[in-house]
């Protein structure tokens, strides 16, 4: 088997959850398999092998660890369901979603397991099943995540699920984490420190060696990630805070006292550490993997929103040096982190709208641009493709449009037309004012180039980085 950390490559990128992956209808699905309770197990597995090393939402494969993880959960549910309903995965029924999650809530609390934790699994169990009703094509089949917890004993507002994209873990527990890693052994120890000041990946903290990572240049110390990074690509983290220069010099002490070059056991590989840095993480240090809160990587994005502290959220070049220091190259995967992505709200489009033609030399005139479209893509998609695209015609001529053309093709369909000149200034006088919308036209017919399009709106569209 392949280790997970190397990319898949038995699967089409190009693929994203569109209906032609998919059967067309339920009848259609595995027509050669009869349907019967007692063939459960070779429907989920054969569905797994086809559908399976997809993402759920996003236009990638998953890692064999994903895959690894839905295919478990959908034979411990499908084995349920044949048990108590006697149903072939394909007569997958709301009732059936409806009386496991009731049956396995029940249980867990019985266990003593804590609302939010519950919670936590309750959602993302949702999520395996949702994209598992895709591919039988029942995608209506599985109820709203606030259905299931409103019917049981304790309700939703009782158990808050964690902002898991910007989660900030205080500083003293987060030290106080640290203190405790050491005293399982000194590797664990440095690989925690290293994660929670330094922003490094699991991968990343178990492949430091000292005499090379460690380094200073004109007076000024850094981190040199070597190994271990997406792409394998190297970086350099520079100490800005006191906390990291502190944590730099403890662990440089430490290392030389200790005797320690490599940050992980010599005799084991990397994958090895990994695995045993997740199971002391969880066994030993009391982390709990159906928290995110209790993740290696809860240390990396809390290090991503101290880092953004004091910064302005808005100012790009905050959140590149941000993004630089995780080891990420554009500002909209540090939104992921940071979560500085956040919506301004559909009534804020007329403001935007206005503001953008009464002033169109201000200094932000690019920031309310993206955030206009951004808003606009979101709450009025039809018309936010179709303005986009007349931006980006009207600018490039109608050359190099075909990524655009791609996206509108797979999100909204080959037949349906864009709107017109006319139409557009329908609909946006009634967003607006006619007068203004007139002006918007007149003063942005050539602002938009198709790569400002694709790396400002439609890349953290498709990454579903506009929060709501």
């Amino acid at each position: 088997m392949k280790e997970f950390s190397k990319r898949r490559t038995d699967a089409v990128k190009g693929l994203r959850r569109y209906r032609f992956l998919f059967p067309p209808k339920n009848k259609y699905c595995l027509v050669g398999l009869k349907r019967h309770p007692d063939n459960w197990q070779l429907v989920v597995l054969t569905l797994c092998r086809i559908y399976n090393c997809f993402h759920s939402t996003k236009n990638k494969c998953c890692s064999r660890e994903t895959s690894e993880g839905r295919k478990k959960f959908y034979m411990k549910f499908f084995k349920y369901a044949a048990k108590e309903f006697r149903i072939d995965p394909r007569q997958l029924k709301t009732e059936h979603v409806e009386a496991y999650f009731h049956h396995k809530i029940t249980e867990r609390l019985n266990r003593g397991v804590e609302p939010k934790v519950i919670a936590k699994r309750i959602d993302n169990e949702l999520s395996h099943l949702k994209f598992f009703a895709w591919w039988i094509s029942k995608p209506n089949c599985i109820p709203k995540f606030s259905k299931i917890m409103k019917a049981e004993t304790f309700r939703l507002e009782n158990c808050p699920m964690s902002n898991f994209r910007s989660s900030h873990t205080d500083t003293s527990a987060l030290r106080k984490k640290v203190n405790d890693a050491f005293k399982i052994n000194d590797y664990l120890g440095v690989q925690v420190m290293a994660m929670a000041y330094f922003g490094l990946r699991p991968a990343e903290s178990v492949s430091l060696e000292h005499q090379e990572s460690f380094c200073s240049e004109g007076g000024r110390p850094f981190i040199h990630v070597l190994k271990g990074s997406k792409g394998g690509k190297p970086r350099k983290i520079l100490m800005k805070t006191v906390d990291q220069h502190d944590a730099f010099e403890q662990l440089s002490s430490f290392c030389t006292e200790k005797g320690i070059e490599l940050f992980r056991n010599p005799n084991l590989s990397v994958q090895e550490a990994l695995r045993l840095q997740r199971k002391q993480l969880v066994e030993e240090l009391g982390l709990s993997k159906e928290v995110f809160e209790g993740s290696a990587y809860s240390m990396r994005h809390s290090f991503a929103s101290r880092m953004m502290d004091g910064y302005n959220p808005n100012d790009e070049r905050s959140s590149l040096e941000v993004s630089e220091d995780l080891g990420h190259h554009r500002t909209e995967v540090t939104a992921v982190y940071v979560g500085n992505m956040e919506r301004a709200g559909e009534d804020t489009i007329p403001g935007l709208l206005t503001a953008l033609v009464s002033n169109p030399m201000h200094s932000s005139t690019e920031d309310r641009l993206k955030m206009f479209f951004r808003e606009l893509l979101v709450s009025h998609t039809f018309l936010g493709f179709s303005l986009l695209f007349w931006c980006a015609y009207t600018h490039n001529e109608g050359r190099d449009l075909e990524a655009l053309a791609a996206r509108k093709q797979a999100i909204l369909g080959k037949k349906r037309n864009l709107y017109t000149e006319e139409v557009l200034m329908e609909k946006l006088s009634s967003i607006s004012t006619k007068s203004t919308a007139e002006q918007f036209l007149i003063q942005f017919n050539q602002c938009c180039p198709a790569d400002w399009i694709e790396k400002n709106v439609m890349a953290p569209f498709d990454a579903n980085l506009f929060f709501k």
